[in-house]
């Protein structure tokens, strides 16, 4: 025989931790129950109001969420004690029967909510995980700012040394050139009545100190050339050219395939140490008409062309010892991982092909 749903009543004693003695408080016709996180700790006492044999009465019950069996108790044990649950959501509940009857299926349900501690709530980890992402963020910033001041502080530091160089070389080698190449054309008037072989040696002297000259101011231009980041390196090359073979014979030309775009500064000036070099050959010693030069900006490269009609050289013989032009080119082209060729043939001039990948504009 089973009870009557109607006949299964529940009462319950709560504890608050920390404030007082248990505080008990009946149910009534309360359809559920709220804790807060202190009062996790609880004792619930249920009875069926059967009167014909009561001491028969026995119980099964069971809190769903914790429990994943049935409890069963008889008429002198009717409490069910649960101590420091965790936050959630919880159903209480209870089933009875007299002798060996069925059970008063469903029972009775109670509905038990433990409240959890601000800690706990979704808004303080979602807070917190927002603080701490923020936080993690302004780091990030700090050291990115702290890792370009220093770069800064370097770039500064080389670029005040260059400018230092520039100005040493300018105040000091350049002016000593230019009045030794003076001195020598005033002493060419005082020996016009000498022999022809002291006229030759004496205009060979002032060419070579007007040669000195030439490449000490080009010296000077290549480091002050450097110092302007916002530079182009096609504006950097075509000014190089023009700087070398002004008041000659030589014709430059250079031509620009692809959108140029901006590369960093050490590449930059690899690339243009490069160039510098191949036209200074060309046009210092190559004899030639014309100096081609062509850069090309592909999505992951730059390649860059430097040709002539010169007199041509012999590229093993170059690289012998005493001769360090090419083998310089080569080990800057390896410093920034370009592959480089040159070759060149006698009488019939000279080719200067270099590719630099990329692999992220950086």
């Amino acid at each position: 025989m089973a009870l009557a749903e109607s006949t299964l009543r529940l009462s319950y004693t709560a504890v608050e931790v920390g404030i007082g003695p248990l505080s008990r408080r009946a149910i009534g016709y309360a359809d559920r129950l709220e804790f807060s996180h202190n009062e996790n700790t609880f004792s619930l006492e249920f009875a069926a109001l059967s009167y014909v044999d009561p001491e028969t009465n026995h119980y099964r019950y069971k809190l769903d969420g914790l429990d994943e069996k049935w409890h069963e108790a008889d008429s002198g044990h009717r409490q069910a004690s649960y101590t420091t649950l965790p936050a959630g959501k919880y159903t209480f509940r209870v089933e009875a029967a007299i002798r060996a009857g069925a059970w008063s299926e469903p029972g009775v349900a109670l509905p038990i909510s433990i409240l959890p501690a601000w800690p706990q709530t979704w808004w303080f980890r979602t807070a917190g995980a927002l603080v701490t992402a923020g936080v993690l963020w302004q780091a990030y910033r700090f050291r990115v700012a702290q890792i370009a001041h220093q770069l800064d502080l370097r770039f500064q530091e080389r670029l005040r040394e260059r400018t230092r160089i520039a100005q040493e070389l300018h105040d000091t080698l350049l002016q000593n050139v230019a009045g030794l190449c003076l001195q020598i054309g005033g002493l060419s008037k005082i020996v016009a009545t000498a022999t022809e072989s002291a006229r030759e040696r004496l205009k060979e002297l002032r060419m070579q100190g007007e040669q000195c000259l030439r490449e000490a101011r080009q010296a000077v231009w290549n480091i002050r050339s450097l110092g302007s980041e916002n530079r182009d390196l096609a504006t950097e090359l075509r000014e190089c050219g023009e700087r070398m073979t002004g008041g000659t014979q030589t014709r430059f030309v250079i031509t620009v395939e692809g959108d140029p775009y901006p590369i960093a500064e050490d590449l930059r000036e690899q690339i243009l140490r490069i160039g510098q070099e191949s036209i200074a050959n060309a046009a210092r010693h190559a004899r030639a008409r014309q100096i081609e030069v062509c850069l090309s900006f592909d999505a992951d490269s730059i390649r860059m062309r430097i040709s002539d009609d010169g007199e041509g050289f012999d590229v093993h013989g170059a690289t012998a010892p005493g001769h360090f032009g090419l083998t310089t080119m080569r080990e800057r082209a390896q410093g920034i991982d370009a592959s480089i060729s040159i070759s060149s043939e006698r009488l019939h001039g000279s080719c200067v092909e270099v590719s630099v990948p990329l692999g992220g504009r950086s």
